[in-house]
């Protein structure tokens, strides 16, 4: 298949995905690498490199891939979505809520978007947000995702909060 399209990356792309589900990085990053040394803007071969190197812990090249996507097409709900998870998980929560917010812009019905806004507003003490976001999530569940019993959680948190302010 590779030799009939030379210098086309969806080839690699496609070969490079299936690596990825056999765990075999190295050569998936390769060809990656290859396709994108001819169109460095393809969002594919971006998506799946970033996810690779944010598996094999290389966090800031992912994030170069995922910030070249959003270059080019802002409305990249995988892109917007990766970013605000590293982000999150570094703590750097005004831009995990930007990415998020972005994502509700583009997909208001995005399960991890409404939850992870939620868990943001607790770290930030707006209790009513976070009880939006956390029913937002609840209500666009598919199934996989239960957050019932989050929302009574953090109704007992806001009381204490209160209670300790003299509200």
């Amino acid at each position: 298949l590779m030799a009939a399209h030379p210098r086309s990356p969806m080839p690699r792309v496609a070969l490079a995905a299936h690596l990825l589900r056999e765990n075999d990085l190295a050569s998936a990053r390769r060809l990656l690498e290859e396709a994108l040394s001819w169109d460095e803007m393809h969002r594919e071969a971006n998506t799946l490199l970033g996810d690779l190197l944010y598996r094999s812990r290389e966090r800031d090249a992912a994030r170069e891939h995922y910030e070249r996507i959003l270059r080019r097409d802002e409305s990249d709900v995988v892109s917007h979505v990766a970013l605000a998870r590293m982000a999150f998980e570094d703590g750097a929560f005004l831009e995990a809520r930007t990415h998020f917010q972005s994502v509700l812009y583009i997909s208001p019905r995005h399960f991890e978007a409404h939850f992870r806004l939620a868990e943001i507003c607790v770290q930030e003490k707006d209790w009513t947000e976070a009880a939006w976001h956390y029913l937002e999530a609840e209500r666009v569940d598919d199934g996989r995702h239960p957050v019932i019993g989050r929302v009574d959680y953090l109704a007992r948190m806001e009381a204490l909060w209160k209670a300790s302010r003299g509200s």
